[in-house]
């Protein structure tokens, strides 16, 4: 059973790895990273967006040390935040679109849906107060305390990434 368990945690570990440097590779790619993590070796291995993500995994592994009985905490916190966060830009997206898209000058859409902006608004709401209801879950507070921080740490970085370069 420990040889199951083991082989599982190492192949998504495994999995994690890959996804996070060819995550990081196309972002370099698409110019919303830095350009030198969309660069490949001669043999096309795009190892610098995958030494930054082995830097993240080892970073993951000396606060879990540091911090043993909170990490786990912390991390889940940050996971919990960003798929409750991704699920609401979603749902505003695509209310966003449905608005738009009805406006002048503006094709109709083709396919109609009944309650489509409705269904994103209260989707939209629904997951607002998830997220805003971990503050007084104490166990789940973190998700608070940790993606705030997290989303504005990205939100620098993307400020920071698109800003026009000075010649």
């Amino acid at each position: 059973m420990n040889a199951v368990v083991l082989s599982a945690a190492l192949s998504s570990a495994n999995a994690n790895l890959y996804l996070i440097a060819r995550t990081l590779f196309s972002l370099g790619r698409g110019g919303y990273a830095p350009a030198w993590l969309g660069e490949v070796t001669p043999a096309g291995a795009p190892t610098r967006a995958l030494l930054v993500s082995s830097l993240g995994l080892g970073v993951a592994v000396i606060v879990r040390a540091l911090w043993p009985d909170s990490a786990y905490v912390w991390f889940f916190g940050v996971a919990l935040f960003g798929a409750l966060f991704v699920w609401l830009m979603i749902f505003v997206t695509h209310l966003a679109f449905r608005l738009r898209r009805g406006g002048p000058n503006r094709p109709a859409l083709t396919a109609r849906v009944p309650f489509a902006r409705t269904a994103s608004a209260v989707g939209a709401l629904a997951i607002l107060a998830v997220l805003i209801s971990t503050w007084w879950v104490p166990d789940l507070r973190i998700t608070l305390l940790a993606g705030g921080p997290w989303l504005a740490m990205l939100g620098i970085g993307y400020y920071l990434a698109r800003r026009p370069q000075v010649r």
